[in-house]
Order: structure tokens, then C-alpha cells, then sequence
């Protein structure tokens, strides 16, 4: 067992060992630290920083002095003699302060303490704290914009994808990133995002299919996780065709998050997923619903990422009534069609005011 009261100096004996997932290091009679080291990886995308080997591996004191520096290689069969106290184990790939392509960054960090003649086990699983991005362009959109690129921003630094980078993971900080599309012109289309560490975003650049009179580039957006998927729309409302211009063309949460703040009567269809507290605006999933005043709208039912949502604010009156989910739990993961008018900023994301009908 792990002590926290270490009574006499430790001697850390490593022998390493390969398993089917990383580095393992063996039990020694003697007090030891055992380390097992595995890179959990986005489903679905080769990386080469998969050799743990080449990884770092670093052990720090309780002052945050670094005592040992190595890679992962180079530790195997060594015997690291060190003093009593409390350690911290680290592990990783490389070091990530900009924007790069095919620069995944993984991590993992533990504290242990250890006694002699104990071993005291640590499990390192470096994942991945950046974001990766990559950008495919329809083959219509490269036969209309032959010279067309995307750029994407974060703060000062930018990668920029176009028809040679198609098969190239560029690598992000998590947090929000601007993008900017250029066709034939020198004005780009704009939009922002946020990333979020771990996952792999697949931006497709195509044409809109049902545009009669200009046809503009557009993408959408699919997050290569297990856990989220999404769709955007690049277009400006003006620009999509008529998509919530009716009940039947109504747009999705995700398309709705992309048009102008002001823009009136637009339909938006989702899934009640909960709502958001009055006082700082915290989304609240699932039916403990602490107030009757909005609603939080989803492309998918259960979902649990406030980013993902939109705001609907609630006028007081039949469509409060019928709507809320303090007053009416069960309308929890229904399906739900709005007509109202965008704002950029309710509840601390986009979505609705000024409900004029709903439709179930």
C-alpha cells in the first residue's frame, strides 16, 4: 500500500517490460514505484506519436524540481536512487506551444508517494490535449474556386488548408479558433469555434445543393469522437436557400448558432434537452429544472454539452405554459419546432427571442 509517512529513503528500481499498450515496470522486492505507461488515442486516427519509447519521462520532488529527465527508452533496466518524499510522474510526447501540423500532444501526470519495502502503483494514460483539424474540399468546390483555402486562426498563429493538405492533421490549443474561407475573392466567409481537447474536427467545404441564384462555398462540421457529433452550416442566412424560412425548412440548433444576431421569424427544430439557470446562465440537462423562464435546445436528444445547445427564451403567457420543463417534465428529449427571432447572446450562448409559435 501507499504511505504518506515515509520513514527512510527509497530506492526506485525500474525494469521495464513491454505489454500490448506501453511500458510496464516490474516489481522489485525492494520499496519501488510501479509505473505502467498507455497512449489513449481519438477513434479512428493513426498518429505516430504512438511509440512510447520516444516519449518523455520525467519524475519531479514535492518543490516541483525536476530530479530526473529521460525518455521512456532509456529508463528501462536502471535504478533510480532517490530520498524520501513525494513524487510526481510525468509523461509525454512532446512539447505544443502553436499551431502545427501533425503535432498531436500527449500527457499524463501522477503524484505518488512510496515506502521501502512497499510498492506503491501508478497507472500513466497519456491522452491527447490539443485538438486536431483537418479540412476536405468537395470536389465542386474545387472545380469553382480551383485557388480557394481555408485559414484558421489561433490569437496570432494560423495554419492554412487547401487541396495539398487534405490528408494532414493540423493541431490546435483547446479553446475558440477563427475561420476564414476564401474562394475568389479577398473578403474570406467568417466563422468561430471551440475546440476542445481530445477531439479530431472534420471540416467539409462543399456546395449547397439547392441555391438558385448565387451559389456560395459552405461547410459542415463532424467531430470524430465517440462522444459528440455535429453538423454546421458555413453559409449566412441569407445566403442557405430558404433554410428557416418555413416550418418545413426549419434549421437545426447547429445552423441556427451560425446566423446573424437580429435575423426575425426563423424556424429552428431541436430536442428540449433542459435549461439554464437565471443567474449566470449554467445549463441544467435533464428534467431538474429550476425555472420556467427558457429551454435548452439540442440537435440530439441527452445532450449534456452546453455548446452544443440553444437558448430559447420564453414569453410569459400559453407558450411559457406548455413549453417549460419545471412545469412539465415530460417534455424532456421531445422534439420541438420555433419560430422567433436570433440573438447572439442568451444565457451566454446563442439562441432565441421573442417566441412567436411553436409546433410539436
Amino acid at each position: 500500500m501507499c504511505r504518506k509517512i515515509l520513514k527512510v529513503a527509497v530506492c526506485l528500481v525500474f525494469a521495464a517490460a513491454w505489454a500490448c499498450n506501453g511500458l510496464v515496470i516490474i516489481k522489485d522486492p525492494d520499496g519501488q514505484l510501479l509505473v505502467s505507461v498507455e497512449v489513449e488515442v481519438p477513434g479512428g486516427v493513426r498518429t505516430k506519436s504512438l511509440d512510447v519509447d520516444s516519449y518523455m519521462f520525467l519524475i519531479k520532488n514535492s518543490m516541483g524540481d525536476t530530479l530526473f529527465s529521460s525518455t521512456v527508452e532509456e529508463i528501462k533496466d536502471t535504478s533510480l536512487p532517490l530520498e524520501q518524499g513525494a513524487y510526481t510522474v510525468i509523461a509525454y510526447n512532446r512539447s505544443f506551444t502553436s499551431p502545427a501540423f501533425e503535432e498531436p500532444y500527449f500527457y499524463a501526470m501522477e503524484t505518488v508517494e512510496v515506502i521501502s519495502g512497499e510498492a506503491c502503483k501508478v497507472h500513466l494514460i497519456c491522452t491527447q490535449h490539443n485538438a486536431g483539424v483537418r479540412v476536405l474540399f468537395s470536389e465542386s468546390f474545387k472545380e469553382d474556386y480551383p485557388d480557394g483555402f481555408m485559414s484558421i486562426s489561433e490569437g496570432t498563429e494560423e495554419l492554412v488548408y487547401n487541396d495539398n493538405t487534405e490528408n494532414r492533421w493540423g493541431y490546435f490549443h483547446p479553446g475558440d479558433v477563427v475561420l476564414k474561407l476564401y474562394s475568389d475573392t479577398d473578403d474570406p466567409e467568417i466563422a468561430q469555434r471551440t475546440l476542445h481537447a481530445s477531439y479530431m474536427y472534420t471540416f467539409l467545404v462543399e456546395q449547397p445543393g439547392d441555391v438558385s441564384v448565387e451559389i456560395e462555398a459552405s461547410f459542415s462540421i463532424a467531430v470524430d469522437t465517440t462522444r459528440t457529433h455535429e453538423q454546421t452550416v458555413w453559409n449566412h442566412f441569407e445566403e442557405q436557400g430558404g433554410e428557416g424560412l418555413t416550418k418545413e425548412t426549419a434549421c437545426t440548433v447547429a445552423q441556427a448558432r451560425q446566423l446573424p444576431t437580429g435575423t426575425k421569424d426563423v424556424w429552428v427544430c431541436g430536442y428540449i434537452v433542459g435549461c439554464y439557470k437565471s443567474s449566470g446562465g449554467a445549463f441544467l440537462p435533464g428534467t431538474d429544472a429550476e425555472v420556467d423562464t427558457n429551454l435548452a435546445l439540442a440537435d440530439n436528444p441527452g445532450e449534456q454539452i452546453k455548446e452544443n445547445t440553444y437558448s430559447i427564451e420564453l414569453p410569459s403567457g400559453a407558450r411559457r405554459d406548455t413549453l417549460n420543463l419545471k412545469d412539465n417534465p415530460t417534455n424532456l428529449d421531445k422534439k420541438v419546432w420555433l419560430k422567433g427571432t436570433t440573438h447572439h447572446n442568451y444565457m451566454g450562448i446563442p439562441g432565441l427571442k421573442s417566441l412567436k409559435e411553436f409546433s410539436w
